[in-house]
């Protein structure tokens, strides 16, 4: 008989499973009668008469509550509770009884009721308190059951085999990495013994394994081995068991995984059939192969590498400071500069010429080729591999060829010797032309302009005296005359008599002031060129670059694509030194010339650009040189070219626009003058020359030197 109380009574999801042992149905009537309300949860309840008839059917089904009624009509009803708790149910069995006989309560309590007899008042706290407990049961079942579902779905999801197994090395538990991996079921595996599968060669490696964690030789092992899938393919699978142990300390088995490596060991079989296959070739070539792990420091070298330095396979250790001891320690250096600008990704490849010294003693040169064939994740070098090539042949015959060539190139040195005298003659001859012409310049300029400017001086000074006179005249006339007639009023306002009175004095002393100006220009021509001055004398420098600048101020204004030029000087407390001043004024003339089209050049680039030159003077720290600083922020020098920026002709200016004479003309004037001239430039920021002359000149010569560098390289 099965009666199902009313879920809907009570929304509670939670619903006990209640077999009843009972001959009426006084038991069922009391629970709908109320007592479902009060524990608040629904029940589902099955009837048996007997207590037989219970054990059969706890057999069949679960339940979360077994109700006796105790009756002396049960005659079984003893020795049936007692069977169930032999049976390991773990369900609470509530005894209810109205029967005031104590010996048969007692005695069903002794056959295992977890509780003391009840009367039939089902609202009884015990009565209550077995139904709680039976709910509490549920709920724990409940629990397991989700945790067990969740532990297995994670161990289901994980792509290692997870195993454990008897002593005798049954399986007993498998998750479904291990259908994935061999094809086999869970469930035609759990059982057998796993050695089952395993390939014939592995046997007895994983018995030997198994039997050293089972006897306790061993706590855990990590063997390789071959296993046959269901479908007869060899899978290899890595191994981590360890022993297990029961509660009271014995062996229970193992457990641990079993990772699929098949791929791996296919990839590595492939890579050392490949090498070996490499190797062949290497034997059959004068190439000598390296593997270096970067990490390590572990090299291999194989056996042409050794073998072309004369050492057998075991005289040399595969690690880098073998490499190291063995090269040339003047090449070693050199080596090491290329290696790292290669592993900084600084050049494309690594390809280096060095010395190594052979088993005789010998040096052979080595040509060395390599390449980084692993990275790791953050970019870092891991391994590289790479060969040798003897190639000391190649290298005699190349010097052999550069011996026979130094004939030839000390003869081309002596040419080029004569050509660059020969340029520097006609760059003198030029500048002499330059210098004559100028000084027939300035010459006509001093003569056509001082006589004029003289005449226009000598009477601003009467012009400013007669102004004076007439104002005062007017003012005269004015004070005894303050109406004049009509006629003289609109010729006063015709004139702008105010006006004129106030602007007269201004014109004439802006005309004072462009006579001052001129006079400055003509001296500072005459100052400039030292037509009268060919010998050497004691000048002052910085006179000679305010004359400069004054020649230049023109190019310094502003004009009308480009802002004018901000000019800073820095002028130290200098002497006076033994110089020809109108040749260092040429100098400074120059690098000013050329500071400005640099400024220019840039200016076309950046139209917002504001140019810069800065002069500034200094004594050296000896006492015994002054040097001058001439910088601009213009385009600079592009690296290529600074090595030919002294040479004659040499000009980066357009066709027209120079002559490539005024650095080498500069050189040669600062070289005359016992002192050196060197610079400073970035491109794109901006060029600085240094210009260094002694205070006195010791030894006085008016001839200019050779060209230092090609003596120099026809001596070597």
């Amino acid at each position: 008989m099965l009666s199902v109380l009313d879920p809907t009574l009570n929304p509670n999801p939670i619903s006990l499973k209640v077999l009843i042992v009972e001959e009426g149905y006084q038991t069922l009537k009391l629970l709908g009668e109320g007592l479902c309300s009060e524990i608040q949860y629904s029940f589902i309840i099955q009837q048996v008469r007997q207590s037989r008839q219970a054990l059969a059917r706890l057999s069949q089904e679960e339940f979360d509550l077994l109700v006796v009624h105790v009756s002396p009509a049960d005659p079984h009803l003893f020795d049936t509770v007692t069977q169930i708790k032999h049976l390991g149910l773990t369900l609470p069995i509530l005894g209810l009884s109205a029967n005031e006989n104590q010996i048969v309560n007692l005695q069903v309590i002794q056959a295992g009721t977890p509780d003391d007899q009840v009367t039939e008042n089902l609202k009884s706290y015990r009565f209550i308190r077995a139904l709680r407990h039976a709910i509490d049961e549920q709920q724990r079942q409940e629990s397991q059951r989700l945790n067990q579902e969740k532990y297995c779905s994670v161990l289901d999801n994980v792509k290692e085999v997870i195993f454990q197994t008897d002593t005798q090395g049954h399986w007993t538990f498998i998750n479904r990495a291990w259908t994935e991996i061999t094809g086999f079921s869970i469930a035609e595996s759990i059982g057998t013994s796993f050695l089952k599968g395993i390939h014939p060669d592995d046997w007895q490696k994983g018995r030997d394994n198994f039997d050293s964690l089972i006897t306790g030789v061993k706590q855990s092992c990590r063997p390789t081995v071959r296993y046959l899938t269901k479908s007869g393919d060899i899978r290899w699978l890595e191994v981590q068991a360890q022993t297990n142990f029961a509660a009271d300390g014995t062996v229970s088995g193992t457990t641990g995984t079993l990772n699929d490596i098949t791929e791996q060991v296919l990839i590595q079989s492939a890579l050392r059939i490949s090498e070996e296959r490499l190797q062949m070739a290497l034997s059959g070539s004068d190439l000598g192969l390296w593997d270096w792990q970067l990490t390590t420091g572990y090299i291999y070298f194989n056996p042409q590498w050794k073998t072309m330095l004369g050492y057998e396979q075991d005289e040399i250790e595969n690690n880098f400071k073998s490499f190291q001891k063995l090269v040339h320690p003047d090449d070693f250096m050199r080596v090491k500069a290329v290696l790292n600008a290669y592993l900084d990704r600084l050049i494309p490849t690594y390809e280096v010429e060095f010395r190594m010294q052979c088993k005789t003693g010998e040096w052979k040169w080595i040509l060395s080729r390599g390449k980084v064939f692993e990275w790791d994740e953050a970019g870092n070098p891991v391994r590289m591999t790479g060969t040798h090539r003897d190639i000391s042949d190649r290298r005699k015959a190349e010097e052999a060829l550069r011996e026979s060539e130094a004939g030839e190139r000390k003869k081309a040195y002596q040419l080029e010797l004569a050509l660059c005298e020969l340029k520097n003659t006609q760059a003198q001859l030029v500048q002499t032309k330059k210098m004559a012409s100028l000084g027939q310049l300035v010459a006509g300029i001093a003569h056509e302009i001082n006589n004029p400017i003289s005449f226009i001086a000598g009477n601003v000074s009467f012009a400013h005296q007669y102004g004076r006179d007439l104002l005062k005249l007017i003012d005269l006339y004015q004070q005894h005359y303050p109406h004049p007639n009509a006629p003289i009023q609109d010729a006063m306002e015709a004139v702008e008599l105010d006006f004129l009175r106030t602007d007269f004095p201004k014109a004439l002393n802006s005309i004072r002031d462009g006579v001052v100006r001129i006079q400055q220009i003509v001296r500072s021509l005459q100052h400039f060129s030292h037509l009268n001055e060919a010998q050497m004398k004691t000048t002052d420098l910085h006179q000679g670059l305010d004359s400069t600048l004054i020649l230049l101020q023109n190019r310094f204004t502003k004009k009308p694509n480009r802002a004018a030029i901000e000019v800073t000087k820095v002028f130290s407390k200098l002497p006076k030194i033994e110089c020809y001043p109108g040749q260092l004024n040429q100098v400074f003339i120059n690098i000013l010339n050329n500071a400005i089209d640099a400024l220019e050049g840039k200016n076309k680039q950046n139209d917002s650009f504001q140019p810069q030159i800065k002069i500034s003077t200094e004594i050296s720290e000896l006492n015994s040189t002054v040097i001058i600083r001439i910088s601009d922020n213009g385009l600079g020098i592009p690296a290529h070219l600074q090595e030919h920026l002294f040479e004659p002709f040499f000009t980066t200016k357009p066709v027209g626009q120079g002559t490539g004479l005024g650095l080498a003309i500069s050189y040669q004037i600062i070289e005359k003058h016992k002192g050196k001239i060197t610079f400073n430039s970035q491109s794109g920021i901006g060029t600085e020359f240094i210009i260094e002359i002694p205070i006195k000149l010791t030894h006085k010569t008016e001839q200019w030197s050779q060209i230092q560098w090609l003596r120099q390289a026809i001596s070597a």
